[in-house]
C-alpha cells in the first residue's frame, strides 16, 4: 500500500524508480480530479504515481466511470458530487478534466472555495472567460494552471521555433 496513511506517513515507490525515495507527508499536496472521461483517468494515474502527491478525490458525475476506477484507486474518495469536494478543507488542488464548456464555471468555483487548479487545455471558451480567471486566481493568491501537453511535442516545437509563429500566424504559440 502506498497510501501516506499506511506507509507511515512516507509515500513508497518501487526501487529503482525516479520516486523511490521517501517524502514527509508534511509535504504531500492533496490533489481530487474532477472528471474521469477521455483524459482525467491519465491525469489521475500520474497524480497517483507522482512523488508528492496523494490522489485524495475522483469526481464524475457518471457512476459507471466512479465504478470503473474505484479499485484502481482505492485510497481515493469518489463522488459525484463537485461540492462534496470543494468542501474538503484538507485537499489543497483541483484538476478540471471535464468537456470545455464546463471549465471555466467550475475552475471559478474550485479557486472560490480556495482551491489550486490544474485545468486541461483550454482554460476557457473564450478570452474574457480566460482573464476572468486569472484575475481571481490572482486575487486569492492561488495557482492557476493550464495544460500543455502538446508545447513539447516536436511538431509543434517547431512551428513556435520558426514555422507559423516566424510569419505571424501563431505568435506566442508556446
Amino acid at each position: 500500500d502506498r497510501s501516506p496513511r499506511a506507509s507511515g506517513g512516507t509515500h513508497r515507490r518501487a526501487p529503482g524508480s525516479l520516486a523511490s525515495f521517501a517524502m514527509p507527508a508534511a509535504d504531500t499536496k492533496r490533489i481530487g480530479v474532477v472528471g474521469l472521461g477521455y483524459w482525467g483517468p491519465n491525469i489521475a494515474r500520474n497524480l497517483d504515481a507522482l512523488e508528492g502527491c496523494e490522489l485524495a478525490w475522483c469526481c464524475d458525475a457518471d457512476e459507471a466511470s466512479r465504478a470503473r476506477y474505484g479499485a484502481t484507486y482505492p485510497d481515493a474518495r469518489f463522488t459525484g458530487d463537485f461540492d462534496e469536494l470543494l468542501a474538503d478543507e484538507s485537499l489543497d488542488a483541483v484538476a478540471i478534466t471535464t468537456p470545455v464548456p464546463t471549465h471555466a464555471e467550475l475552475t471559478t468555483r474550485a479557486l472560490e472555495a480556495g482551491k489550486h487548479c490544474f485545468v486541461e487545455k483550454p482554460l476557457a471558451q473564450d478570452a474574457t472567460s480566460a482573464a476572468r480567471l486569472v484575475e481571481l486566481a490572482d486575487e486569492r493568491e492561488l495557482v492557476l494552471m493550464v495544460g500543455h501537453l502538446l508545447c513539447y511535442h516536436p511538431g509543434v516545437r517547431q512551428l513556435a521555433e520558426g514555422g507559423l509563429a516566424a510569419v505571424g500566424v501563431c505568435p506566442g504559440l508556446c
